[in-house]
């Protein structure tokens, strides 16, 4: 067994950034100002599984403009941890971490950006889509083959899964 597998038995809290991550990164825009984001399937039900199976899941974005979108989606997958606004998100991270009774070891990260990078640098196992920013791909335990938005998040659902069979 592989270093990054003796690290994925021990995962218990996943937290997953939205833009870039959980979307291609893409933001829509209307003349009035709201926004869109275009989500994944495979990447919700993913998501689905995974809570099915035990584990808590949590979305961590700086994306507050879209917070009524996130909360919606969030909402549609059972994910009852959000937080959607551009304070710490290594605060936010270890908060719900000592909510849960759990160390850094047992929480994985999945970002792509240089605000994601303090978490990923924290967390037992850091993972980060194909295309994301050099900062958060220098400090990712994993990079996934996939691209956000096209199914990045499943993949690192399925392998966190499948690491604890």
């Amino acid at each position: 067994m592989n270093q990054l597998q003796t690290k994925l038995k021990k995962i218990k809290l996943i937290l997953l950034d939205i833009d870039g991550t959980m979307t291609d990164g893409g933001i829509y825009v209307y003349p009035d100002g709201t926004q869109m984001k275009r989500f994944f399937a495979q990447d919700g039900e993913g998501i689905r599984r995974a809570i099915e199976s035990g584990f808590e899941v949590g979305i961590i974005s700086a994306a507050g403009l879209a917070k009524d979108i996130i909360l919606q989606r969030a909402k549609i997958l059972n994910i009852t941890r959000v937080h959607a606004d551009r304070s710490s998100k290594l605060d936010v991270a270890k908060k719900w971490a000592i909510e849960l009774n759990l160390g850094p070891d047992e929480v994985a990260y999945m970002g792509d950006d240089i605000i994601d990078a303090e978490v990923m640098k924290w967390s037992g196992v850091s993972c980060a889509p194909k295309l994301a920013h050099k900062s958060a791909l220098a400090v990712a335990d994993y990079i996934t083959e996939k691209e956000a938005g096209h199914g990045a998040v499943r993949e690192f659902m399925d392998m966190i899964m499948e690491a604890g069979v």
